[in-house]
């Protein structure tokens, strides 16, 4: 009998992309014990509402729920200042946010803290921006390690089609981290299949490039040929939905390959989250039942 998926990797859930609470802390509230509360996960990729109104309820349930928790940086304003800002105010600005977002994920035991860089300035300015990104790691993972062993992971995202950020080929992000390493030795990448596909990069070539540096993957799929498509781009459907890139062919190449390069392992078994909206007209819960079990089909079809 074949041994299962988690056997070798370890199964996660992005809360934030399954429910709407960006902008509604009580719904965040609310929502986290769907995710927590599953027995067929082990990594919950999340945040913490802003406020002492929510969050001591927040850490209370993450903590009581024992699950490897992955801090997500998605209620930074990095949409409006990224965080290669070529201005040191908007900088001090965005610190300021970080440390208290990693005071949460510390107290909350997180393994990581992750953030994806936000937009690209455009060629003149991208060498500025990419030392500005720099500057803002080096200071704020100093903060980190005064506090836990926490290590910052960068998300690359497509520079070109939808989210238009500064981390987006591989090439580039891979040679920024190797430089980082020198002054932050345990700085990460997490790859993402849907950008991947966005960026027009392979997945073999794009895993085999980043390996090293690897510590995280998203899993999910783009709307990619019908720019008119609600999804369109970087917009999270599910893997499965109708006209997207990825299903279950897809996922059981992608489980071949990250077995060859041994990020699915039994030693360490490697972590990765769906980062999915629900179907339409289903509830989040239907679709992670239905997107775990394709993962699932995926890993007996290797």
């Amino acid at each position: 009998m074949q041994a299962p998926l988690t056997d070798f990797a370890r199964l996660g859930l992005t809360h934030n992309s399954l429910f709407p609470t960006k902008h509604d802390p009580r719904l965040h509230l609310e929502t986290l014990p769907c995710i927590l509360d599953r027995q067929d996960i082990e990594v919950v990729d999340l945040t913490i509402p802003y406020g002492r109104k929510y969050r001591p309820k927040a850490v209370e349930i993450v903590k009581a729920s024992r699950k490897t928790t992955i801090y997500n940086g998605y209620l930074m304003p990095t949409p409006l200042i990224p965080l290669g800002t070529l201005s040191p105010t908007e900088r001090a600005q965005l610190l300021l946010l970080a440390r208290d977002q990693v005071d949460v994920a510390c107290e909350i035991g997180s393994v990581y803290f992750m953030q994806s860089a936000g937009s690209d300035p455009g060629d003149a300015a991208r060498q500025r921006a990419f030392d500005g990104l720099a500057e803002y790691i080096i200071e704020l993972d100093a903060y980190m390690k005064t506090k836990s062993r926490m290590g910052f992971l960068i998300e690359l995202m497509d520079r070109h089609v939808h989210k238009k950020s500064l981390c987006g080929p591989t090439e580039e992000a891979v040679e920024f981290v190797c430089r980082m390493r020198e002054r932050v030795p345990d700085l990460g990448l997490v790859l993402d299949i849907n950008h991947l596909i966005l960026m027009g990069e392979p997945f073999r070539e794009a895993f085999l490039r980043c390996r090293d540096y690897l510590k995280h993957l998203h899993l999910g799929n783009c709307i990619l040929k019908d720019r008119g498509h609600p999804l369109w781009g970087g917009s999270h459907p599910p893997i499965g939905f109708e006209g997207g890139e990825i299903d279950v062919p897809q996922l059981t190449d992608l489980f071949r390959l990250l077995l060859d390069i041994g990020y699915l392992n039994r030693a360490s078994r490697g972590m990765m989250s769906l980062e999915i909206v629900p179907f339409p007209g289903w509830t989040a819960e239907e679709t992670i039942d239905d997107n775990l079990k394709r993962l699932h089909e995926a890993w007996r079809a290797v």
